[in-house]
This record gives structure tokens, C-alpha cells and sequence, in this order.
């Protein structure tokens, strides 16, 4: 980088986020999508964490299966009676990723000159200390 170039800050100083406070009528389309949205949420997160166990056990039975033949991946086949699709079960290898925090805090201007701005874009999450009605 030539001393001619201009550098971007650092740390650059970030606008000041606006906010509007939403509060549907009990009886309103909005309040029915979220209430819908919230149980679907819930049941989603449930589901999630069973299938997140079932498949910590079908990669404990299939490598217990394999014993010290153990390929780089398993390509399972599907159910012929469609109880279950075909699946793959491989193993990646450990990589290296870079510490953009560290960077950021011990070479600012190398962070700078390498970072590249994300596109902005909406995200909806339920708030976990939320304190209105009941």
C-alpha cells in the first residue's frame, strides 16, 4: 500500500441504529403469525435436538461397526422400502482459519487492508428477557 492510498479506519465509528417498537393487537395478523412462528420455533428446536442425538448414535454405530477399517467417508444406503434416504458419513480434516478478532486488535491495518464489507440484511430472533404482556 502506497502512503498516497486512503485507509480505511480501524475501527470505523458506526451509525446509530433506529428503532420502532412493534406492538400487535391481540387480535391482529401479525400477533397470530408470530404466536404461530413461536410454537413452530419450539417444536423445530425439539425435533433438532433429537435428530442431532440420533445422528451422534449412527456415527457411533457405524464407526463401532467399521472398527479399525476406517475409511475417509461411508456412503449409506437408502431404505428400499423409503424409510430413510441415502446418506453420506465422511470425515473432514482439521483446517486452519484465520483469528479476524486477534488481527483485528494487533494489526488493525493489515485487518483493513484485507477485510471485505458483508451485505447488510434483516434478521428476526426471539428476545429470551422479554418483559411485556403475559
Amino acid at each position: 500500500m502506497t502512503p498516497e492510498t486512503p485507509v480505511p479506519a480501524a475501527n470505523p465509528v458506526l451509525k446509530q441504529k433506529r428503532r420502532r417498537k412493534v406492538d400487535p393487537e391481540s387480535d391482529s395478523k401479525l400477533a397470530l403469525l408470530l404466536t404461530m412462528y413461536a410454537r413452530a420455533k419450539e417444536e423445530s428446536n425439539a425435533a433438532s435436538e433429537l435428530a442431532d442425538e440420533y445422528q451422534s448414535q449412527i456415527k457411533k454405530a457405524i464407526l463401532e461397526a467399521a472398527g479399525d477399517d476406517v475409511p475417509d467417508s461411508f456412503d449409506i444406503a437408502a431404505d428400499p422400502m423409503g424409510g430413510y434416504p441415502a446418506f453420506t458419513f465422511s470425515y473432514t480434516e482439521p483446517s486452519w482459519v484465520l483469528d479476524s478478532k486477534r488481527m483485528k486488535a494487533e494489526a488493525p491495518e493489515t485487518y483493513v487492508e484485507y477485510a471485505k464489507q458483508t451485505r447488510g440484511f434483516w434478521t428476526f430472533k426471539q428476545k429470551t428477557n422479554y418483559k411485556g404482556k403475559k
